[in-house]
């Protein structure tokens, strides 16, 4: 029809075609608003079933259809990834929007000198599209802004999640001797073993799929990887603790046993006052040393429960934590007799330390210049 006008040579053509295209640029970016408004609640959600496909398209901001995206997550030589990548993810959505948004931006704009010939067009003619509408109009470049964040929004959601299985591939560099240098005491062993477990925390769940709005993430396949590597290098690391918690508590077996056999053949009834303060000194230093012992005890304790948490084979040899706090009472009750025999003693050996030193001082006194 305005074809017709300009071959009619209308004076006004040009002026009311300016005025028509104004009109018609404010309905579309009406619509293309609304229709950012409706590509984003894709976002949010995953794809849903519309029954009524035609009544969901005239809606003000039409009826978007946005695909749901299958995003796997695998292990290739060594290395956990998520097929597709977060940037080909991005360029999937982002090339949707744009075309969404071309259903209004990209409608052939009204012109009035098509078929002029000889003169030169206006500049507002050279623009046969209402792209612009996109990228100049105000509310235009608001609302694709908009668009643009909510993306990244939610591919920020997906890194994040996708991070807690990449994190993981780690478990294939992991080796026996790392933990070895590492943990230098039975109690670092023990926090280093129930830490370890607790990884699994990170992956153990019936699920197999997470979704966030139209991204569907599958890790089925990199779950049960990861649970056979955790459990393996698990196994390894229980065996290890367990060697080495057992020579602990041999060596700590030997010096209580060694301690107590000293004390039970030690008494403060001695021929010499030497041989008593000995004893004396004997006791002192076994008080002092049966504090950090408490402490051995109670870590030695507390090892073989992880162990059995753990599901341990305990050696034919192995010293249980029975057999241990039973050799410490004992010890410990000896320590305690003899600790108090010299309590009650402790006036008499003053004395007769104090007889000793007069009688020595009176045969050097004595002795000839």
């Amino acid at each position: 029809a305005v074809d017709g006008l300009n071959l009619h040579s209308y004076s006004n053509l040009n002026a009311w075609v300016k005025s028509l295209d104004s009109e018609v640029e404010k309905k579309l970016v009406i619509r293309l608003v609304a229709g950012v408004s409706e590509w984003m609640k894709c976002l949010d959600e995953s794809p849903a079933i519309i029954e009524d496909i035609e009544s969901a398209a005239n809606r003000p901001g039409g009826y978007p259809q946005l695909k749901a995206i299958r995003v796997e997550v695998i292990l290739r030589n060594s290395r956990i990834e998520i097929k597709p990548s977060v940037v080909e993810i991005r360029k999937y959505f982002t090339d949707h929007l744009n075309m969404y948004v071309g259903i209004a931006c990209d409608l052939p704009k009204v012109q009035s000198q098509r078929y002029q010939v000889g003169v030169t067009r206006e500049e507002a003619e050279t623009i046969t599209t209402y792209r612009k509408l996109a990228t100049q109009h105000p509310d235009g470049v608001l609302a694709m802004a908009k668009g643009f964040r909510a993306i990244e929004d939610l591919l920020y959601e997906v890194q994040v999640y996708c991070r807690r299985w990449t994190s993981l591939e780690s478990l294939w560099n992991l080796e026996i001797n790392h933990a070895s240098k590492k943990f230098e005491t039975v109690q670092e062993w023990m926090e280093g073993v129930e830490q370890f477990k607790e990884l699994k925390k990170i992956f153990e769940t019936s699920e197999t799929t997470k979704t966030f709005g139209p991204v569907k993430i599958d890790f089925a396949s990199i779950k049960s990887q990861i649970t056979l590597k955790h459990e393996s290098y698990l196994k390894q690391l229980v065996s290890k603790f367990g060697q080495i918690l057992g020579e602990g508590i041999s060596g700590f077996f030997g010096s209580i046993s060694k301690a107590r056999t000293e004390l039970e053949s030690s008494s403060l009834e001695v021929a010499s006052t030497s041989e008593a303060v000995n004893f004396i000194t004997q006791v002192q230093n076994l008080k002092r040393m049966s504090k950090a012992w408490d402490d051995n005890a109670a870590t030695f304790r507390e090892g073989q429960k992880i162990l059995e948490r753990n599901r341990y084979q305990f050696p034919n040899n192995w010293l249980y934590s029975d057999n241990v706090d039973g050799e410490y009472s004992a010890f410990s009750e000896i320590l305690k007799r003899k600790d108090g025999q010299i309590m009650m003693n402790m006036s008499t050996m003053q004395q007769r330390i104090q007889t000793e030193d007069q009688s020595i001082e009176e045969r050097t006194h004595n002795m000839p210049a």
